[in-house]
């Protein structure tokens, strides 16, 4: 960052790509339930329009690393990085089926920083070069779809060797995961494509406690097996071996089940016994 100019437009980065990443997982979500239930008819679909985008914009098939090395450069005009920034979105989301997603991040990322770049750049002139923030609008929608802030941090030092893009990458990627979240409510694209295939994903301590036992250790072994109708002498022998579960019998099948207490309360609450 050569010049503190840069600081808002930092801002108006986060807040810009953290929108496209929240439009990323939500288009994957509803495309997954639109989607028709063959996949031979997903595949057809998704090779249909990533070929007819191709035949407009080759720049959305593959990795896309020429148009990001473009993008760094500040070679590639404005209009073609919007074009590849929402076409490469709308080919990457292939029906709501899994597919890479750190690749299409890096990529919707990089053209989404060029744009930035480029429009910053008519308000002010003292501003650092495209590449700055093209690296940092990776970072930025890396953080915000995948909800990995410190991930995508690492991966932008990594990435130019640089211990001084650290203040401005979290700026830029901080913001771009606190809107992600606060604003739009959105989950990390792995969290959205475990609800798709409808895979519980939890972290609260009580279900990390249950997640390491096993049912076997805490499930609870004190009950009696009684039938629906229970003589006085039978029932006062269950009682006394004090099982905390009464399992009710109705034809030798299980049909309810009842606290023993419960039942002890409502024997003493009766006038005649």
């Amino acid at each position: 960052m050569v010049s503190f100019y840069d600081l808002p437009f930092l801002v108006v980065e986060g807040i810009f790509i953290d929108s496209i990443a929240a439009l990323f997982v939500k288009a994957i979500d509803l495309l997954h339930r639109a989607a028709p239930a063959s996949m031979s008819l997903k595949l057809i679909i998704a090779g249909t329009v990533t070929g007819l985008v191709a035949m407009l914009v080759p720049r959305v098939l593959g990795v896309g690393y020429d148009t990001v090395n473009g993008a760094l450069l500040g070679e590639i005009p404005l209009m073609l990085l919007i074009a590849v920034c929402f076409l490469k979105l709308l080919t990457s989301v292939a029906m709501g089926m899994p597919v890479g997603l750190i690749g299409p991040t890096i990529f919707i990322g990089a053209a989404a920083g060029g744009i930035l770049s480029i429009l910053a750049n008519h308000v002010s002139t003292d501003l650092s070069s495209p590449a700055f923030y093209v690296m940092l609008g990776m970072g930025a929608m890396m953080g915000a779809a995948l909800q990995a802030p410190l991930a995508a941090l690492m991966a932008v030092v990594e990435m130019t060797h640089n211990p001084n893009i650290i203040l401005p990458a979290m700026l830029g990627i901080v913001i771009a995961n606190i809107t992600a979240s606060e604003l739009f409510g959105q989950k990390s694209i792995f969290v959205t494509q475990m609800d798709m295939l409808g895979l519980e994903f939890r972290q609260n301590p009580l279900s990390i406690a249950l997640n390491r036992a096993s049912v076997a250790s805490i499930m609870s072994r004190s009950f009696q097996r009684v039938p629906t109708i229970i003589s006085g002498e039978l029932l006062q022998e269950t009682l006394e071996k004090r099982p905390r579960w009464l399992l009710v019998d109705d034809e030798k099948i299980p049909s309810m089940i009842l606290r023993t207490e419960d039942l002890v309360l409502y024997l003493e609450s009766k006038d005649d016994p």
